[in-house]
């Protein structure tokens, strides 16, 4: 999101926080990015940011199976918290690291579909598809807004990418 990419990343410890301003029909959209680690360890802080959230993109690693075993709890995490008032996308994200994939299109898309959500394949490192994805939710927040089914805190959008990677390649 920051087109940026990092050649000594270090995994996300806790929240980050990024805003980001988009051009969406005319509108500037800010955009509040919320990047929390997706390790057991930082689960209870993660709940703090994610309550009040309208989206969220859950983001698992392509290259581990585990990650993708895992977002099955935090799914459930914000479903609990969030009830059905949030728009929820699944990212697959190294898509560019094919030699060391683990997690196949059809596994993830089955995966996405089992919960109601849209799937991207994404690079952080390359930047492909991110943007995709992130501009994907809007049409969809825009209607749940108009309808009442997201809060009035939604015009911040608040955006929340619970981060379940493997190694330490990342970027935005």
């Amino acid at each position: 999101m920051r087109n940026q990419n990092f050649n000594d990343p270090a995994p996300t410890l806790g929240v980050e926080f990024l805003t980001k301003t988009i051009d969406y029909k005319g509108y500037k959209i800010v955009l509040q990015l919320w990047d929390t680690a997706g390790q057991e360890l930082f689960r209870s802080v993660t709940r703090s940011y994610y309550r009040n959230s309208s989206i969220v993109f859950f983001v698992f690693d392509l290259t581990s199976s585990k990650t993708l075993a895992h977002m099955s709890q935090w799914i459930t995490d914000v479903k609990l918290s969030l009830a059905d008032s949030f728009i929820g996308i699944i990212m697959g994200n190294k898509c560019d690291l094919t030699e060391k994939r683990e997690v196949t299109n059809e596994e993830a898309r089955k995966f996405a579909e089992k919960h109601g959500m849209q799937y991207f394949e994404t690079s952080a490192k390359t930047g492909l598809r991110v943007s995709d994805a992130f501009l994907s939710c809007l049409p969809h927040a825009e209607r749940m807004y108009s309808e009442g089914k997201l809060p009035s805190s939604a015009q911040k959008a608040s955006f929340i990418w619970i981060d379940q990677q493997e190694s330490d390649d990342r970027c935005c």
